[in-house]
């Protein structure tokens, strides 16, 4: 059976004892400021009718017993405010954090769907044809995709022996149909407020600009509906990484060179893109903090 919904009796609670700590404020100024009617001469209040004269007198023993009392009045209409007030918060934010909590799992939830075997291999195809620049033949292919498994394997490995206590992290997931590498969710205990997703390219064969600029534009395209959802669900920033690794000094200068005329030409949209550049023996030196 359903729980109702009383996030909205909390806040009435709430605004009910903001209402009554003002009122309390403001009946206090009334009544000080009835006191002038105490003030009618007595040759006045002969020179107007006996209903006027009546009404005066009733007004002016109605409000005296209300001065005499007013200290207590305003009181206790001020305490009941700051109780009302008390009340609807402690109610209000313990209903939110559970609402919060539940939209958190389902915001976790969509980074746990896996890549399915199609996905999966599908992506590594892709991968491999951008490594190669063409399409590879089957042994190279496997090769290639074995290669990946592992650089990929060993990426996830560092991260989560560096980030674990920091972040809830997933890998190899699927959203809208699009298979992605790594997303860093942060958590209490994390110094950082960026959520992380990374792309891995490994490059072990002569690398060509335009197939490198091809992959940058690619990611970059399948981005928009993953930063719109993220968007509207959180409020943390979002960091996208590349990451380039890379085996050979020959291809660390190529990758230099090609990162620079990507950021200076390419990135005209409002996603934080970052490209990371590391020799595949340095990977256990990667660090994100600093991004």
């Amino acid at each position: 059976m359903e729980h109702p919904d009383t996030s909205d009796l909390y806040k009435f609670f709430t605004t009910l004892g903001i209402l009554l700590i003002v009122s309390s404020f403001i009946i206090f100024w009334t009544i000080i400021n009835s006191y002038d009617i105490f003030l009618i001469k007595i040759d006045e209040l002969d020179n107007i009718t006996l209903l006027a004269k009546e009404n005066i007198i009733n007004r002016q023993e109605l409000i005296s017993s209300i001065y005499h009392y007013r200290f207590l009045i305003t009181s206790i209409i001020f305490i009941m405010g700051v109780v009302e007030l008390f009340y609807g918060l402690k109610k209000w934010k313990v209903r939110q954090i559970i609402i919060d909590r539940i939209q958190e799992q389902e915001f976790l939830n969509l980074f746990k769907k896996p890549q399915t075997k199609e996905q999966r291999e599908k992506k590594l195809h892709d991968e491999a044809i951008e490594t190669s620049g063409e399409e590879p033949n089957s042994e190279i292919l496997v090769e290639i995709t074995n290669k990946y498994k592992n650089i990929e394997t060993k990426v996830m490995e560092v991260i989560n022996k560096k980030y674990k206590d920091s972040y809830k992290i997933e890998n190899n997931f699927t959203f809208e149909d699009r298979g992605y590498d790594i997303v860093m969710i942060p958590n209490e205990k994390s110094i950082s407020n960026n959520i992380i997703n990374i792309e891995i390219k490994y490059y072990t064969e002569e690398i060509k600009y335009v197939n490198l600029l091809n992959g940058y534009r690619g990611y970059l395209l399948s981005l928009n509906k993953f930063n719109e959802y993220v968007k509207s669900r959180s409020k943390n920033n979002i960091v996208y990484i590349l990451l380039w690794i890379y085996n050979s000094n020959n291809q660390f200068k190529k990758l230099i060179n090609y990162k620079e005329i990507i950021e200076s030409t390419e990135n005209k949209t409002n996603l934080n893109v970052k490209i990371l550049i590391i020799e595949e023996k340095e990977i256990e030196n990667l660090e994100l903090m600093n991004l």
